[in-house]
């Protein structure tokens, strides 16, 4: 009975992640940064994340934005622990 509660528990939180990643696309407007939540973890209680691009205006690279983008994932998800950085598949 207990699997199937925390596999309950981690559906409910990645869906708790996925609107706030699909809310942060609304926050960066124009900005050409792209933020992907690739999985959640339930055990650690990290989220993986993708991020690509930057803003185009201020010239800040997705690295630059990654304490924000946590800040924003944390507070909205306060079960989370961290934010671990998937790296981006280098294109050919």
């Amino acid at each position: 009975m207990r699997v199937f509660q925390r596999a309950d528990q981690a559906q409910v939180i990645e869906a708790r992640l996925r609107e706030a990643v699909a809310e942060l696309h609304h926050k960066l407007g124009g900005a050409m940064c792209e933020v992907e939540l690739v999985s959640y973890e339930l055990r650690s209680s990290i989220a993986v994340i993708r991020v690509s691009g930057g803003c185009p205006d201020c010239e800040m690279t997705a690295g630059m934005l990654i304490q924000g983008i946590e800040a924003h994932l944390r507070r909205l998800v306060p079960e989370l622990e961290g934010v671990r950085i998937d790296p981006v598949p280098e294109s050919d």
